[in-house]
């Protein structure tokens, strides 16, 4: 059974048709890509699968239809880590990350030790434990992307859903990050779904690319069944080229 699945799922915004009919699943373990350009529906498919707007048609989330999910019970099966997250200056790296683990919280409690075990781990593994009681008002903007990434994994969810995580970080915090996702696919059977826009980086974590053009897949499958020059410069509307370096792909610029 897949841990995640959309079955013809629509969104309409505004009255404005966003995603069309979309189709795709994620099993466990796995690490999915979303790719397409600028507009194409990524962060709106995303949205749709994390509950933040209303789809028409299915979103299955361990084999659960999702309308019938409560927020809380969705928020302990899916994790996101958004492309703009809210970052309360005055609030410490710590603070944050202990956000993740709202879902596990009563009403009327405070988090317990193993909330602070799980926010811990977290910071640890994302190394912000220099930061940990730094304000996230100080911090780069690489160092926040790091600690909204701490916050979804204290959040112990099967699913994560990423909106451009690396967009923010040097090329050093990009392999650290996607080196981490992928320990987590691997190690705890974490299914991943990652809009990404570095193609390159898609032929080198994920298993399956899902790629869209105004709102509908245009292709799917294995990184080197979609990541085709003739494929991506369709969908893109720009010349690409696709290099081979020995077992990876290489997707750059060309002049038209």
């Amino acid at each position: 059974m897949s841990a995640l699945a959309l079955d013809r799922v629509s969104v309409a915004l505004g009255g404005r048709p966003v995603i069309k009919d979309v189709s795709l699943s994620v099993r466990s373990g796995q690490w999915a890509a979303l790719v397409g350009p600028n507009g194409s529906g990524k962060t709106t498919v995303l949205r749709a699968i994390a509950g933040f707007v209303r789809p028409r048609g299915r979103v299955l989330v361990v084999g659960v239809d999702s309308a019938r999910l409560r927020r809380r019970e969705r928020a302990r099966l899916v994790a996101v880590v958004p492309q703009l997250p809210t970052t309360p200056a005055d609030m410490t790296v710590r603070e944050y990350v202990l956000l993740g683990r709202t879902p596990y919280v009563g009403y009327f409690g405070g988090s317990g030790r193993a909330d602070r075990v799980a926010a811990d781990r977290a910071i640890e593994r994302l190394d912000l434990c220099a930061l940990a009681a730094r304000r996230l008002g100080w911090l780069s903007g690489g160092e926040r992307q790091r600690a909204v990434l701490a916050r979804a994994l204290a959040q112990e969810a099967r699913i994560l859903l990423l909106d451009e995580p690396t967009s923010a970080l040097d090329l050093a915090r990009q392999q650290q990050v996607l080196e981490l996702v992928d320990e987590l696919r691997r190690e705890e059977g974490l299914a991943v779904l990652a809009a990404m826009h570095d193609l390159t980086a898609v032929s080198l974590y994920a298993e399956a690319v899902h790629l869209l053009g105004g709102g509908r897949l245009a292709a799917s499958g294995a990184p080197r069944e979609v990541l085709r020059a003739e494929v991506l410069t369709a969908s893109y509307g720009a010349s690409v080229r696709v290099l081979q370096d020995g077992a990876d792909l290489v997707v750059v610029a060309a002049r038209p």
